[in-house]
């Protein structure tokens, strides 16, 4: 028989999956919490109503991410981005593999719009070949994803 386990209401918190071992948390509402391997478990059952909580959702201003234009692009392409609040930002290039291509911004940036471009080069100067590329503009608490098309 696998071993279960009952709660009455509880609430679910997930480590990010990029870290060694990723854990699911329950927080019970008698304060207690208990956390699992992902790897270890099976199998999760609500029987009852479920609240999810957007833990991202006060941030949502804090960091705003515009599509790039041109896009298609041939030769270069601008990237914007809003800060509401100065930020440790890092804006990196990747190929679809998850590569790292190339490194546009990574540090400090103060509240406000900025603007960045990039011409399709790696970071060593390199021109690219032709396709499609992920532009991933990350800092501690959140992180936003773009589709960019080299074409040639």
């Amino acid at each position: 028989m696998i071993p279960t386990r009952t709660w009455l209401a509880a609430l679910l918190c997930c480590t990010p999956l990029l870290q060694a071992q990723s854990l699911l948390t329950i927080h019970r509402t008698d304060g207690e919490a208990e956390s699992f391997a992902l790897e270890t478990i099976r199998s999760l059952r609500f029987t009852a109503s479920t609240e999810v909580e957007d833990a991202s959702a006060p941030l949502a201003s804090a960091f705003a991410l515009q599509p790039n234009f041109p896009n298609p692009f041939n030769p270069e392409t601008t990237i914007v981005y809003t800060l509401e609040r100065p930020l440790d930002l890092k804006v990196e290039i990747h190929d679809l593999r998850g590569a790292r291509v190339a490194t546009l911004a990574d540090g400090l940036h103060a509240a406000g719009r900025h603007e960045l471009r990039w011409t399709g080069r790696n970071g060593e100067g390199r021109a690219v070949a032709s396709g499609v590329y992920l532009l991933v503009a990350q800092h501690e608490e959140q992180s936003r994803t773009r589709k960019l098309l080299l074409l040639k």
